[in-house]
């Protein structure tokens, strides 16, 4: 029977092993959803990916309310089983969700990817909304939206107008501040999404706005 860590350890050589081209982040027991949630692993490579475990020792009570968290939080999300749950598990998440099987092999575990993972349609660019996180590149350490643009000093004014990248409530980009960290673009990014932000330009004035009272000067 195939425990947590074997199969951890088993993901784990793998994704160094697929990431080892570019840059990226390994996290272990990711809390989301103001902890609602943890995920075993994450990966930030240019998008953040996680990667649920569920062991032979596991059951599936809690994948519904982890696969709500994780689709307001990860651009793809997988799911690693072992043999308890792999001819199953299609039947318990999206179709959208990666599916790797991890088995043992004369006392070695070996990992197959049965389903590609595809981008989380759950993404959205708007402006910011209550509860908000914001995680700035280099920092490593989240905050809330409106405590980094105190901090950051940005006009009132001005913040309902920035436009952002979000999975449910995490800041993937923001306007002017850039990527969130661990999810700038790469040498292994294959697609960008280019946002152009413009402005109505304004109403004219009128002729009279200019020559109050109608007086003309020569």
């Amino acid at each position: 029977m195939l425990k947590d860590n074997d199969i951890r350890v088993t993901l784990i050589d793998e994704l160094n092993r697929i990431n080892a081209q570019h840059d990226y982040r390994i996290i272990e027991e990711l809390a989301v959803c103001d902890g609602e949630a943890r995920v075993d692993v994450a990966v930030a490579n240019g998008r953040l990916c996680g990667y649920e475990i569920k062991s032979d020792a596991d059951t599936l009570e809690r994948l519904a309310l982890q696969q709500k968290c994780y689709d307001k939080t990860f651009d793809m999300v997988s799911i690693v089983v072992g043999e308890k749950f792999k001819d199953r598990i299609e039947e318990h998440v999206p179709n959208y969700w990666g599916i790797y099987i991890v088995s043992e092999f004369h006392g070695k575990c070996k990992i197959k990817r049965k389903r590609t993972a595809k981008i989380n349609k759950n993404i959205f660019v708007r402006t910011r909304q209550p509860g908000d996180t914001f995680r700035p590149a280099g920092r490593h350490v989240g905050k809330t939206l409106k405590k980094y643009l105190n901090e950051a000093k940005v006009p009132v004014a001005e913040r309902t107008l920035m436009p952002l990248l979000a999975c449910g409530s995490q800041v993937l980009w923001l306007w002017g501040a850039g990527f969130a960290d661990g999810l700038s673009p790469d040498d292994g990014t294959k697609q960008i999404l280019l946002i152009r932000q413009s402005r109505q330009p304004a109403a004219p004035e009128q002729e009279q706005d200019h020559n109050i009272g109608g007086t003309d000067h020569a």
